[in-house]
Parts: structure tokens; C-alpha cells; sequence
């Protein structure tokens, strides 16, 4: 047996061929035409797929007309770091022990289908930066003419701030942050949420692709296209503090769903039935 963990075929193989596949995003946004005929080749020669979440399941489906019977949905789960870093007890509103601001929290590069700017925008508009401050972590230090250029009209900068960290330092970042806001037009699964919600960190993400299949009622669902419709979920989670204890403790209930051990065990079991 041969599992391929990014659509590579081996050109002698006598056993079942099995690829993993985590998402349609070059396909559905004119991504790189080698990775794309890679990928097709690969699902063609396929004996079985490992699709990261349903939505990729269909998007293989519609996009490749692949047989859903031979492609297995096996979610992946989440580091125990960031599942040690919420509380039980203490509300949401009380866990803040520094003089800092409190923060909207981004996580991840910022171009192409990520839809960065939906956020940006909407915080500068709406002013939050008064009274919160907006940490990126990961992406490029650099930020775009346009994004600069709206960041200075604020008058000050020192409410944005950029980090690069580990994954106690994210924790801590997730577990103190007001809210967690995902922006993206597609995902094939979304770490991130995972983490955010193993954390007891309140999410806002799109309504798109796999994130309502990933979140399910643990967190609040956006128009990516409509920044009002975003602004109206942030402005829920800021001004309602029993809500954001109900989706922060709903959250870190829901990522006790998603191991690493279930996505091993899940695809132990469609082994067993290839050999």
C-alpha cells in the first residue's frame, strides 16, 4: 500500500494507492495548473481517497466526478497544547490578567481567498480599534499599500500588532483573545477553528465551504461578501458577555470531537478493508 500525503503517484506500485486531500482551493481559485493536473492524476489513479472534511468530499465529487464511495472523510484534530489552555470556572470576561487591551485575534496569511480585508476594513470602519486592539499571527510582515494606507487615516498603528509564535504562545493568544475571526472564502477544514475552540475562544467565521460544518453551533456565521453582516456578529460577541461564555464553553465541548487518535483510528479501519 502506497498513502500519498500530497497527490504524488509512484510509478511502480503493486499494492492499493491511497492519497490524502484537503481541499479545492487552486481549482476553485485559479491556482497552479501543475498542482491541478497533478491532483487529477492522482485522483484518477486513486484506490481510495482521504478527504479532511465533507465539503472536500463534494467539491472532489463535483469538481473530478470522482465515485464518493471510494473517498473516506477522516477530520484532523488538534494539538493537546491548546486543549490545556482553557478554564472551566473562570468567565471569559473575568480570565484577563494584564493591564493589555483586549484583542480581536486573526490567525494565518492574509492574500488570495483569505479575504483579510473584509476584517480590517470593518474594524477601522467601525472604530473598533478605540477599544481593542487586532493581533495577526503568522502571514507576511509586510501589509499591502491599500491596507497601510487605511491604517494610517486612524491616526495610530499601535492598535495593530503582528506575531509570529509557537503553540504556547498562540494558545495563550486564543484563550485571552475577545473573539477569533475567520475570513476566509474557502477552507477545506480550518486548524485554526479547532484550535480557537479548544481553547474556549469564541469564533466568528464564514458561512462557506467546511467552516458550518466544522464549527456546527458553536460560533457565529458570516457573509464573507457582506462586511455589515460581519459587523453585526462582532458587535453580538462584544456586547453580550453571556453569549460569548456560552459559544466559548459550546466551542471547547465541540473540539473534543476532533482527535488526532479519531483521524488515525478512521483511517486504520479503511486500511484494513484495502489489504
Amino acid at each position: 500500500m502506497y498513502h500519498s500525503t500530497y497527490y504524488r503517484i509512484p510509478k511502480r506500485q503493486k499494492g492499493p494507492i491511497v492519497i490524502h486531500a484537503y481541499d479545492m482551493i487552486h481549482e476553485l481559485y485559479n491556482g497552479d495548473n501543475k498542482t491541478i493536473k497533478k491532483k487529477k492524476t492522482a485522483f484518477e489513479t486513486a484506490d481510495l481517497i482521504i478527504a479532511i472534511s465533507q465539503s472536500t468530499k463534494d467539491d472532489i465529487c463535483h469538481l473530478y466526478g470522482i465515485d464518493p464511495s471510494i473517498i473516506v472523510v477522516a477530520y484532523p484534530g488538534v494539538s493537546d497544547v491548546f486543549r490545556s489552555r482553557h478554564s472551566d470556572t473562570v468567565s471569559r470576561s473575568e480570565q484577563r490578567s494584564d493591564d493589555s487591551r483586549p484583542f480581536f485575534l486573526y490567525v494565518g496569511h492574509r492574500g488570495w481567498y483569505k479575504n483579510f480585508d473584509i476584517l480590517l476594513n470593518v474594524f477601522i470602519e467601525r472604530r473598533y480599534y478605540q477599544d481593542f486592539d487586532l493581533i495577526l499571527v503568522g502571514g507576511t510582515k509586510t501589509l499591502s499599500a491599500k491596507q497601510q494606507g487605511a491604517i494610517n487615516r486612524t491616526g495610530t498603528r499601535q492598535w495593530l500588532k503582528q506575531k509570529y509564535c509557537d503553540d504556547m504562545e498562540l494558545a495563550n493568544l486564543y484563550a485571552n483573545a475577545t473573539v477569533f475571526i475567520c475570513t476566509s472564502l474557502y477552507e477545506g477544514f480550518g486548524i485554526p477553528l479547532i484550535e480557537a475552540m479548544a481553547c474556549g475562544c469564541p469564533i466568528i467565521g464564514p458561512n462557506t465551504s467546511s467552516i458550518p460544518e466544522v464549527i456546527g453551533d458553536t460560533g457565529l456565521l458570516f457573509d464573507p461578501k457582506d462586511p455589515s453582516d460581519l459587523a453585526k456578529q462582532i458587535e453580538r460577541v462584544v456586547n453580550d458577555v453571556s453569549l460569548s461564555n456560552a459559544l466559548s464553553e459550546k466551542g471547547r465541548l465541540r473540539s473534543e470531537n476532533f482527535t488526532w487518535q479519531a483521524m488515525a483510528d478512521t483511517i486504520h479501519q479503511v486500511y484494513l478493508k484495502l489489504t
